[in-house]
């Protein structure tokens, strides 16, 4: 074999790799996002959970999904000390957390830009949101993420293929 088609090959099975982790991410989050859909259905009796949202729950999870690998790729929260697997699942949440957050106002701006708005007009609207409004979603991010890294980490700790061992066997 030469170094060009070791290189292939290199490059193939990481693509391979890094398509599966955004298929279980974005699987993950598609879960996740239909859970808290048919609560808030639950909760309204107005409200329904349609094919609609259910398919605004598929392209939320894929880009969410996204960014979450944009962020593990900036490696969030690893440069930290952790003592401990806790310790270490919790900055990484954090850290992962932080660069979603930064990537969501990014999208939002992208979008408003789309839409025609002017930066400024974009920003006075993040302004005007409550300190609540702006929480919420990032503490349920927060809770979404932690389990996400949790199962990260805990392969990591057991080695490649440790954790499906360990769930499997």
């Amino acid at each position: 074999m030469n170094a060009s088609s070791d290189i292939d090959t290199s490059l193939k099975s990481r693509l391979a790799h890094e398509l599966k982790s955004y298929a279980v991410i974005s699987l993950y989050l598609f879960v996740c996002f239909s859970v808290l859909l048919i609560y808030e259905a639950s909760q309204s009796p107005s409200a329904n959970v349609s094919l609609l949202t259910l398919g605004t729950a598929v392209i939320k999870s894929l880009v969410i999904g996204k960014f979450i690998l944009i962020g593990e790729a900036l490696k969030p929260g690893t440069r930290v000390v952790a003592r401990t697997l806790l310790h270490r699942i919790a900055w990484r949440s954090l850290g992962l957390l932080s660069v979603l957050v930064l990537l969501k106002l990014l999208e939002e701006m992208v979008i408003g830009l789309a839409h025609g708005m002017e930066l400024s007009a974009i920003i006075g609207e993040l302004r005007n949101t409550t300190w609540l409004e702006m929480l919420a979603p990032v503490l349920l991010m927060l809770l979404i993420l932690i389990p996400l890294m949790m199962a990260i980490e805990l392969n990591s700790a057991l080695g490649a293929g440790g954790l499906k061992g360990l769930l499997l066997r």
